[in-house]
């Protein structure tokens, strides 16, 4: 899945524009990966950036979202999911919602998850993860958990705060498909590890090195985390441990992943902020 992002939104410095999302086909195995490196340079600028799987894929315009930050699709392929912030990005207002399409980016339901709506709390929900049947949603200081076919909640999970009383600020979750799901804070510069089978929290790293955490992937073939920093545009991979490293290359230079490429010239211009 490809997303093509004419405004954006800084969730450091709490900027906020329209973004209609412009959605294509990706093979499943790679569309986290590519949504963690590409969301922070798309949406640092308020670039159009295009990630095509084929020269000729074709492109469908998502209209009537509110501040879209994120976007998941399904194994199969057959469903997406975009969340809407619709409202101030740290605003505990419970009128986020989750949009739901199909396989041909039709959309099924704008509203599927919606906060305020059928015992559903919803604030300002940004990066998400599927797992098995559950779409798992980073809202705040809480990772939420919704039934994929209902929008039923399942979970809602607390990240504990800082030492000095401020609460997390989650921006990312990402699935390690062996029962881990990982989330960034970028203010606090840490990352949580959450164990599914009980639900418990603990911190993977908390480093200034870390630059702004904000996307995360985990890596398909060799399973480490992939973190992008918003601050300095760099992308780590950090190990089971919490060791951090930067990869080789930054966001002025292209970045491919298994054949899907950033193009450097796009990477170049949302570094500079052209």
């Amino acid at each position: 899945m490809t997303v093509s992002l004419r405004d954006g939104y800084d969730n450091f410095n709490d900027r906020r524009t329209g973004t209609h999302p412009s959605v294509n086909k990706l093979s499943p195995r790679y569309s986290s990966m590519i949504r963690a490196i590409c969301h922070s340079v798309a949406c640092c600028t308020g670039l159009v950036l295009a990630l095509l799987a084929s020269t000729a894929a074709a492109q469908i315009t998502v209209t009537e979202l509110q501040t879209p930050y994120s976007f998941v699709s399904s194994q199969s392929g057959t469903e997406y999911f975009i969340s809407s912030i619709n409202g101030e990005p740290e605003a505990a207002d419970n009128n986020g919602f989750i949009t739901k399409l199909d396989a041909n980016g039709k959309i099924l339901n704008l509203k599927f998850i919606q906060g305020g709506k059928a015992d559903v709390t919803l604030h300002a929900p940004k990066g998400m993860a599927l797992v098995d049947q559950t779409l798992y949603v980073a809202d705040l200081d809480t990772l939420r958990g919704f039934d994929m076919k209902s929008g039923r909640t399942v979970a809602a999970v607390v990240m504990p705060g800082t030492t000095t009383g401020s609460p997390a600020h989650l921006t990312d979750v990402a699935f390690d498909g062996k029962g881990l799901l990982y989330c960034s804070d970028q203010k606090a510069n840490r990352i949580y590890r959450i164990d599914l089978a009980s639900q418990k929290v603990s911190v993977l790293v908390t480093d200034q090195a870390l630059a702004g955490p904000t996307g995360l992937a985990v890596h398909p073939r060799s399973g480490q985390l992939i973190a992008v920093s918003w601050d300095k545009g760099k992308i780590f991979e950090i190990s089971p441990d919490g060791a951090i490293s930067a990869a080789s290359r930054t966001y002025a230079e292209s970045t491919s992943i298994a054949g899907e490429t950033c193009t450097s010239r796009t990477l170049q211009q949302a570094k500079s902020g052209a």
